[in-house]
């Protein structure tokens, strides 16, 4: 059918019809606003301390690159309130170096005639050269809170089974016994990212991406490949005289 608003108008004829003209296109109405009301402080409200103990574990060169990211990723939405859905695929290569740990971050918005965006990915080696499963996991979801995304709707897609087993058996009950360290750091951060789902990813366009992009990375490591101290952060997570701040910590 012919696009166009109904109108009255006069054919050649003279007669009145209702046929849509096609000179005047319909649009979709905008969506509705995702507030609708001022608020008094528009700063990140996190519901834990977790990222004021990562922040603290980073230089000043690294917490202004999560800085950028931010203001990135709210400028394309318009707010960090349009923010709707974040997913993230998560991978891991063992190899001479130690275990190659990678993931991705696409972010999506309440306008879905936006496209998402590519929000973050991270590669890295642990600088001790753990092998454990809880690895890969720490290292994406400390990129979730450092870019004050671990309040949004997230799906995780692992591809290493060790690490989707780990996370699945942590999210589904309390630990009855004290955990190795860092198994009790993933736990404590997955406790402070409330609406996180975790799924395999066994086959599809981002699993064929992520399992490229590690072996390309194995075989030519490039500057985009840190070290993270994964033993530090559990040690961190873990410390009890880490005192919250008395102020929104948005800034680091």
């Amino acid at each position: 059918s012919r696009r166009g608003i109904r109108s009255y108008t006069i054919n050649s004829l003279g007669q009145l019809t209702r046929q849509r003209n096609p000179e005047v296109k319909v649009t979709r109405p905008l969506p509705a606003s995702h507030t609708d009301q001022l608020q008094g402080d528009y700063r990140h409200q996190p519901v834990d301390d977790v990222a004021h103990r990562l922040g603290s574990l980073l230089t000043e060169k690294q917490l202004k690159r999560y800085r950028t990211a931010r203001r990135r990723i709210r400028s394309y939405f318009g707010s960090a309130a349009a923010i709707n859905q974040v997913s993230v695929t998560v991978g891991a290569r063992p190899t001479s170096l130690g275990l190659l740990c990678g993931f991705v971050i696409q972010v999506a918005g309440n306008n879905d005639r936006q496209k998402g965006l590519h929000a973050s990915e991270g590669y890295c080696f642990p600088a001790g050269g753990e092998a454990d499963p809880a690895v890969p996991l720490i290292h994406v979801l400390r990129d979730l809170h450092m870019l004050q995304l671990e309040q949004v709707r997230a799906d995780l897609f692992v591809i290493p089974p060790a690490a989707l087993e780990l996370c699945q058996l942590l999210m589904a009950a309390p630990p009855p016994v004290p955990l190795d360290p860092l198994v009790g750091a993933l736990e404590r951060l997955l406790r402070a990212t409330p609406r996180l789902s975790v799924n395999p990813c066994v086959k599809g366009r981002f699993y064929d991406s992520m399992q490229k992009k590690l072996l390309q990375l194995e075989r030519n490591p490039a500057d985009e490949v840190t070290r993270v101290d994964f033993a530090k952060i559990a040690r961190c997570m873990a410390d009890n005289s880490v005192t919250t701040p008395a102020v929104d910590d948005s800034e680091f």
